[in-house]
C-alpha cells in the first residue's frame, strides 16, 4: 500500500528513470529482455514508445537471447545484442548476461535490466497499438523451403505453445483434438497443412502435412505465414501475437483458440495494423480451451478458405 501511494506520487521505476535522463543529455538506453516472444509486441513495443516519448533521439541496445533476436528486427532498436547462453527464467540473468558479453553499464545512460511491463505500463493513458514493421526483404526467406509451392493452398497451425509451462493454466488445444482437425481437413478440402513450433516429437498422421516444427527461425516462419498461408490456427502464444501485429498488408484469416481471454492480444485490444486480417478468435467454455469443438475450428477454417477463394478469384478477375 504504501510503494503504491509512493509510485502514485513519485511514478514508478520507468518513469523516474525517463524523468532523470530528460534532465541530462542522456540518449544510450540498454533493455534487457529474457521472457516470451509474444510479449516482445505486446509490452516492449510500448515500452520503446514510451522512452521514444521522452527521449525522441534515444540510441536503444537490447539484451536478449538467440531464438528472440531476429523478432527484434521488426522494433525500432538500434543494436540487438545475443547472448547464446541465456536461458529464460535464469536467475540473475541479466548480470549474467552484461558480464558474459562484455558490457559495463557506465556505458549506457539507463539501463533496464528489471523489466516490469505490468507495473511500468499500466498507467499509460492511451493503448499503443504494436506495429512490427517488415521488410521487402524478409520475403524472401520462405523460398528456402523448397516443398512449399506458392499454386497450393495451405493452413498453418501452430499446435503448441512452447512457453506453456510458465503459465498457471493449459493454454494448448488437445492433440487429439488437433488429429481430428487434420484428419477432417485432408478428408474435405484440397490443401496442405504447415505445421509450426519447436517441438516435432508429437506426430499427426495426415498426408497433406508439411511439418516445420523445428527447421524455421522466427522470420522465416512469419515469412511463410505472409506469403504462404490462407489461415492459421493458434493457441495464445508468441506465433499467434507476432502474426497479428505484422505492419503489412496481406490476406489471412487468423483462427485463435483461447482459455483465459483475458490474456495477450485479447486483453490488448487493440487492432492488427494489417486491415486484410480476419481474426476469429474461438474461446473454451469455463476457460477451458479443450472445450472448443473440432466442429468448431473446422467451421472458422471452411470460412477462411472460401474466403481465401473468393479473394483469389477476384483477384484473377481483376488482373
Amino acid at each position: 500500500m504504501i510503494r503504491k501511494l509512493i509510485e502514485s506520487i513519485i511514478g514508478n521505476g520507468l518513469d523516474r528513470a525517463l524523468a532523470k535522463a530528460s534532465k541530462r543529455d542522456t540518449h544510450r538506453y540498454l533493455v534487457y529482455w529474457n521472457r516470451g516472444l509474444g510479449d516482445i509486441a505486446l509490452g516492449v513495443y510500448p515500452l520503446l514508445a514510451r522512452i521514444r516519448e521522452m527521449a525522441p533521439d534515444a540510441e536503444i541496445t537490447v539484451v536478449t537471447r538467440h531464438e528472440l533476436a531476429e523478432a527484434f528486427q521488426l522494433l525500432p532498436v538500434q543494436r540487438i545484442l545475443v547472448d547464446d547462453a541465456l536461458v529464460r527464467g535464469e536467475p540473475d540473468g541479466a548480470m549474467k548476461a552484461f558480464a558474459r558479453l562484455g558490457i559495463r553499464r557506465k556505458d549506457f545512460d539507463v539501463v533496464l535490466d528489471r523489466v516490469n511491463l505490468t507495473k511500468w505500463l499500466a498507467g499509460q493513458p492511451r493503448k499503443v497499438p504494436p506495429r512490427l514493421v517488415w521488410r521487402p526483404e524478409f520475403d524472401a526467406l520462405c523460398g528456402r523451403f523448397l516443398e512449399l509451392d506458392q499454386r497450393k493452398r495451405y493452413v498453418g497451425a501452430h499446435v503448441n505453445s512452447e512457453t506453456g509451462r510458465f503459465y498457471g493454466y493449459v493454454k494448448d488445444w488437445p492433440a487429439d483434438h488437433w488429429q481430428a482437425l487434420f484428419a477432417q481437413i485432408e478428408a474435405r478440402y484440397p490443401v496442405e497443412l504447415i505445421l509450426f513450433g519447436h517441438d516435432p516429437s508429437r506426430a499427426f498422421q495426415a498426408r497433406n502435412i508439411v511439418d516445420l516444427r523445428g527447421k524455421t527461425s522466427s522470420l522465416e516462419m512469419l515469412s511463410i505465414i505472409k506469403n504462404n498461408c490462407h489461415v492459421l490456427i493458434a493457441p495464445d502464444s508468441g506465433v499467434l501475437t507476432m502474426a497479428y501485429y505484422l505492419d503489412c498488408r496481406f490476406p489471412l484469416t487468423l483462427i485463435s483458440l483461447w482459455a483465459d481471454p483475458r490474456q495477450g492480444i485479447l486483453k490488448k485490444g487493440t487492432p492488427s495494423p494489417n486491415d486484410a486480417l480476419r481474426h476469429v478468435p474461438l474461446r473454451g467454455a469455463d476457460e477451458q480451451v479443450a472445450n472448443i469443438g473440432v466442429a468448431e475450428v473446422l467451421a472458422a477454417v471452411e470460412s477462411g478458405l472460401a474466403d481465401a477463394k473468393l479473394r483469389g478469384a477476384s483477384s484473377a478477375s481483376g488482373s
